[in-house]
């Protein structure tokens, strides 16, 4: 029996193996789960399969289920503005596309609503800041998530903070 059969059938389950299968390459797969997620329901998958959209060429397709991915979760936000899922989802999809005061903006906004255990936010917060040149803001999230023990993206954090303190000008803690 193969884990799909096993799963339920959320489609929250189904956007996550399509990320899985995206990870290691397997697009068609990724697609397929995707597509399912969607059939559920579950419209964050919409910017999910816009990416694999885009990894196999499909740019004008990838980038409209990019945007209504993004008007589905605007949506939803709507409905439920102190969801810090969609929140966060919100700062991910606006920083890929280069709008990093508007990530920042929902960071914040996902903060706000729990400070001390949501530190995707605050990765992504750091990222933007960092895509914005205020070094020292970025250095402040990232040392943020170091001293809170996120062992998840705990590389990342150090690589990107001693990319702040270069760009900063603070050689010595560069490294």
């Amino acid at each position: 029996m193969c884990i799909r059969d096993r799963l339920s059938k959320e489609g929250k389950v189904y956007n996550y193996l399509g990320l899985l299968k995206r990870a290691v390459g397997d697009f068609n797969g990724a697609m397929n789960d995707l597509n399912d997620a969607i059939g559920l329901g579950y419209n964050t998958a919409y910017s999910n399969r816009g990416d694999v959209k885009i990894d196999l060429g499909d740019i004008k397709g990838g980038n409209a289920d990019k945007r209504l991915g993004l008007q589905l979760t605007l949506k939803q936000l709507d409905k439920d503005p102190n969801n810090r899922r969609l929140l966060v989802n919100l700062a991910i999809d606006y920083g890929q596309r280069g709008d990093y005061s508007t990530t920042i903006y929902y960071a914040d906004k996902a903060i706000s609503l729990d400070p001390l255990n949501f530190n995707q936010a605050y990765f992504y917060r750091a990222y933007a800041k960092q895509a914005l040149e205020d070094y020292i803001g970025a250095i402040s999230d990232y040392s943020l998530l170091i001293n809170k023990g996120d062992k998840i993206t705990e590389a990342n954090i150090y690589r990107e903070r001693g990319i702040c303190y270069e760009n900063a000008g603070d050689l010595s803690r560069a490294c």
